[in-house]
């Protein structure tokens, strides 16, 4: 999971890297972005704020003042739950390129990879495969996917883990539900269930993915952790567990139980909802 998100740090997206000889492409001037100096129109009545899609903003006839001024509106006034994946990724490029072309590169980003999720955490490379962005806009969609997986980790690191699925399941769908491959993570807990690590443990293909009790168990010893929760996912969407699964859970419980180690539970991932082993009496 953690390696799901780009380190900051060292960050290749650098300004020095930055090209503007494609005009249409040039990153939006910072005095642009201020809310200061957008002026809400108020004698056009269909200016009023209101859910603009990138779909409506390509056949808008107005100013980019004014386009750019009734999204800003749209988004800060609005139910965030009323805004579409394609209307926040191009309030977030109108700061980076002018409206219209935020409102192509939107439409384009989620047409190609389906949620934001799944966008934020796409690579460089994968990114500009798609759309000829930024450094700098890159730079930041990798700011937005920390600041939203550190938001959703926080109430699963501060009180005892096995005790808020819901936030666990947020935090777990978000880290590893749009994953290509099939992928395993394991969250080690302290003697009060409370996350000491979470790492993958290992990656494999599209319906599979190997699991090795004895590094597990190796890696619970080094950090002293007294229970653990497997975690992986399914990229097809159903999370309903296959007999490998099963049969793999039950072997890696009996390793852990004979070392001392507690499994609490063993959660399956899908777009299609989650399931847990603990709860479906699998273990």
């Amino acid at each position: 999971m953690s390696e799901a998100v780009a380190d900051i740090e060292g960050s290749p997206f650098s300004k020095s890297r930055r090209t503007n000889s494609d005009a249409e492409h040039a990153v939006r001037p910072r005095h642009a972005a201020l809310p200061s100096r957008v002026k809400q129109p108020s004698s056009q009545p269909d200016m009023k704020p209101s859910f603009m899609s990138p779909e409506k903003t390509a056949n808008a006839r107005h100013s980019p003042e004014q386009l750019y001024s009734t999204l800003r509106g749209s988004v800060m006034g609005a139910d965030p739950s009323t805004e579409g994946a394609s209307t926040l990724v191009m309030a977030f490029l109108s700061q980076f390129y002018p409206i219209s072309v935020a409102s192509s590169h939107a439409l384009r980003l989620i047409e190609h990879f389906g949620t934001i999720a799944s966008l934020l955490k796409r690579s460089a490379e994968e990114l500009v495969r798609v759309v000829p962005l930024s450094d700098d806009a890159i730079f930041m969609l990798k700011v937005v996917h920390r600041i939203i997986a550190s938001a959703l980790r926080e109430p699963v690191e501060n009180r005892p883990i096995i005790g808020d699925h819901a936030a666990l399941n947020e935090y777990l769908k978000f880290t590893m539900i749009d994953d290509g491959i099939e992928a395993t993570h394991v969250l080690y807990l302290n003697g009060k269930n409370m996350l000491i690590k979470d790492e993958r443990h290992s990656t494999g293909t599209v319906d599979q993915c190997p699991v090795y009790p004895r590094e597990i168990v190796k890696r619970a010893l080094e950090l002293s952790a007294v229970a653990l929760i497997v975690v992986h996912n399914h990229p097809t969407g159903d999370p309903t567990p296959s007999d490998l699964d099963i049969a793999m859970t039950r072997q890696l419980w009996q390793v852990l139980d004979h070392m001392g180690v507690k499994l609490h539970d063993s959660i399956i991932i899908g777009k299609n909802g989650s399931v847990s082993f603990r709860g479906s009496r699998l273990l």
